[in-house]
């Protein structure tokens, strides 16, 4: 995998344990139930990017893979990926993988991305251009 470790002491994306940075306001792991909190972070200038976990590939008119999103500081310091669910009352220690182009095409368009870039090889990023409401 192409992971891109942050720098020591800050969030790492490669599941080397919880996430926590003097940056955030507790160590976090953001859940898709937490989309205020999310748009904040956006609104405060971190950004979305989408990483390729697999290669992408055609099957019956549809396009598989698997892809994971990653809330990255300003700085680039820090990445935080996106998990899918709460276990009870603990935060899941597994990213939410979207494994169709579908899928996460609706994921960038429902958080303003209005033309989401979808990276196909394995290892692949591409930073989303987030346009925010007023």
């Amino acid at each position: 995998m192409a992971w891109r470790a942050a720098t020591a002491g800050h969030a790492t994306v490669n599941g080397d344990g919880p996430l926590s940075s003097p940056a955030f306001k507790k160590p976090y792991f953001f859940v898709l139930d937490q989309a205020e909190e999310f748009m904040e972070y956006l609104r405060d200038g971190w950004h979305i990017e989408v990483l390729c976990r697999s290669d992408a590939y055609l099957r019956n008119s549809y396009w598989y893979g698997e892809w994971v999103v990653l809330l990255v500081a300003p700085d680039e310091s820090q990445e935080v990926p996106l998990l899918k669910s709460r276990r009870g009352g603990q935060i899941a220690d597994d990213m939410r993988v979207f494994k169709t182009v579908n899928g996460i095409y609706s994921f960038c368009k429902q958080y303003g991305v209005h033309t989401p870039g979808i990276p196909s090889v394995e290892g692949d990023r591409e930073r989303q251009r987030v346009t925010l409401p007023d």
